[in-house]
């Protein structure tokens, strides 16, 4: 008798360990999917605001003349654009736009104060892109250049990537 239950207490704990290495894998694969799918939605927003932004007459004028701070009534209008995207699996939660010295020129959205270290890059030619933590919530960060020559500047979009993994909730049921 002790026998068997000691061989029933060990496929147990075998079982549960199955189990419990099958649900880690799910979740795993099912998490990478999620944040994989946020960005690609986050790479294709964001280059669809550059373009319009790099499209409007006046900005490099404005990037390369504008102090830190000074606000521009038509692109203040297109800050707000991409916060109100319709892209799945994506909650973009503010948009920056910093001149050519990286000095914040104007912000949209929740958390517009929060310093993203994604704008710190090395090589201000190649795109950017993160994870980081603002405070203690994760972040992502895309940020793209935008205008020409004196007159560029930096459009970043940052992004919720908890909002993401919703998804992975609704496929595991686990919270």
């Amino acid at each position: 008798i002790g026998a068997s239950f000691f061989t029933e207490n060990e496929y147990r704990g075998v079982a549960v360990g199955a189990q419990i290495e099958t649900i880690t894998h799910v979740v795993d694969v099912a998490s990478r999917s999620a944040l994989s799918q946020m960005e690609a939605n986050a790479e294709q927003l964001a280059n669809a605001a550059a373009k319009t932004f790099s499209r409007q007459p006046g900005l490099s004028s404005y990037l390369a003349e504008a102090p830190a701070g000074t606000a521009n009534p038509v692109l203040a209008k297109l800050l707000h654009a991409p916060l109100e995207t319709d892209l799945p699996s994506l909650r973009p939660v503010s948009v920056h736009l910093y001149n050519d010295s990286k000095q914040l020129l104007m912000s949209a959205g929740e958390d517009t104060d929060a310093n993203s270290p994604i704008l710190q890059q090395d090589n201000p030619e190649q795109p950017a892109q993160g994870f980081w933590l603002s405070g203690d919530l994760p972040r992502y960060s895309i940020v793209r250049r935008i205008g020409k020559n004196a007159g560029s500047g930096y459009l970043e979009l940052q992004f919720d990537p908890t909002y993401a993994l919703q998804s992975v909730t609704a496929l595991t049921g686990l919270p």
